[in-house]
């Protein structure tokens, strides 16, 4: 009785102590996969920390019994001391694993942590709670970037911020992809410029407003975004659908405008036949049958002699497909039926313009980008002879440096 009196009441007064000494709070955010600890994973810091405590409680039982044993009733404090011998030995024994795992199959680890990020804030307390940019934060140490919460007008967005540069470099991601798209692809920049990458509303872990999300709505997001991190000029890039958000934010607010990059893009409308097929998409969706789109569309976006090496890609755009809400991706399927010719706009535009085309795009052919192109003389035009749909991920070295080499100095 004595043992498990004093265990008790040890254990009970160490949790509060933990309270107090902020012990908890990383298992509990991190269990919730919206913060964690520096250079460490969300889950090694979670499991960590419920070692402290079973460590704890454990040592209790051993503290308790030596004291029955010697006739001492004193206050036990040694096992406060084993309780964080074990915590450091866990932590540190967990954190070189998934280290090596991060190393070694780059896909788990980032896979499992992306999953807990967006499933939990999905399903838990609402995470777009804050209404500023000091709100909650998280810091990607192995990107330099710093991941938070934002309200862009109304609309709660998350954002990456790189926070460090004279220059902005602002990318938009594509239809069923999100701001994780860009994080192979970051690193290449972020060491010149400011980088700044958002899940655009309906998309990775961004709010779903609306039936239809038009491509206006969505460029005035993103400036109500840039506002809202104190950006008042940047070099906007925009990959496949974000270039129509790109190309409207180009006409509603070019003001804000250093440049603006077509990336895999393109200022046409949708034709009859492709209007009609995202219709098809957007009954597949409503049907429950968001798979077959995770089966096909990420592979398409490589060049066919590109796939088995960047399977790893594939396989991350796929589980994007499937995070994504059904609801958002027919908001964003009709808003780009919607969009409209924006051919003229960009030819009378003074905005300084770049188009990055790959020459094995499957989604923009050749002969259509050559078309564009030619259409298009006020246009800088950088060529990705061995890229598909997904330029920045096949050719990263020549796309980070045809933006870095088109942003003013």
């Amino acid at each position: 009785a004595f043992i498990v009196k004093s265990s008790l009441l040890i254990y009970v007064g160490m949790f509060i102590f933990g309270f107090g000494n902020g012990a908890i709070f990383p298992y509990l955010f991190c269990k919730a996969g919206i913060i964690c600890e520096p250079n460490s994973e969300p889950l090694t810091i979670a499991w960590a920390n419920i070692g402290y405590y079973v460590g704890m409680f454990v040592s209790s039982f051993v503290v308790s019994g030596l004291l029955l044993i010697s006739n001492h009733a004193s206050f036990p404090i040694g096992f406060e001391v084993v309780g964080c011998i074990l915590y450091g030995l866990l932590a540190f024994a967990l954190d070189g694993k998934a280290r090596a795992a991060k190393s070694g199959t780059r896909s788990t680890v980032r896979s499992t942590k992306r999953t807990t990020r967006i499933s939990s804030a999905r399903r838990g307390a609402n995470p777009y709670s804050t209404t500023s940019t000091k709100g909650m934060t998280r810091r990607n140490n192995s990107r330099n970037m710093t991941e938070k919460f934002i309200m862009a007008g109304s609309t709660a967005l998350h954002v990456c911020d790189s926070q460090v540069g004279d220059k902005c470099v602002v990318l938009l991601h594509g239809y069923l992809e999100s701001a994780l798209v860009w994080e192979d692809f970051v690193p290449y920049l972020y060491k010149e410029v400011r980088v700044v990458t958002l899940d655009l509303p309906g998309h990775g872990i961004s709010v779903v407003t609306g039936e239809v999300h038009t491509m206006d709505f969505l460029a005035d997001t993103v400036a109500d975004a840039l506002t809202a991190l104190g950006i008042g000029r940047c070099t906007l890039v925009g990959h496949s659908m974000g270039g129509y958000v790109a190309l409207a934010f180009c006409e509603r607010h070019p003001g804000m405008l250093d440049g603006l990059v077509l990336l895999s893009s393109t200022p046409n409308p949708d034709t009859p036949e492709k209007a009609e097929n995202r219709r098809r998409e957007i009954a597949l969706v409503k049907a429950g049958k968001k798979d077959m789109l995770a089966r096909v569309a990420p592979a398409a976006g490589f060049a066919e002699e590109n796939r088995a090496r960047m399977q790893d890609h594939i396989e991350d755009l796929t589980e994007q497909v499937f995070l994504t809400e059904d609801e958002g991706i027919v908001a964003l399927l009709g808003g780009m039926i919607a969009r409209k010719d924006q051919n003229a706009m960009l030819r009378s535009s003074k905005v300084p313009q770049l188009f990055i085309l790959g020459r094995k795009d499957g989604y923009i052919p050749p002969e259509a980008a050559e078309k564009m192109v030619a259409e298009h003389p006020q246009a800088k035009v950088v060529w990705l002879e061995n890229s598909g749909h997904m330029g920045f991920l096949e050719e990263p070295d020549a796309t980070a440096r045809a933006i870095l080499d088109f942003v003013p100095k």
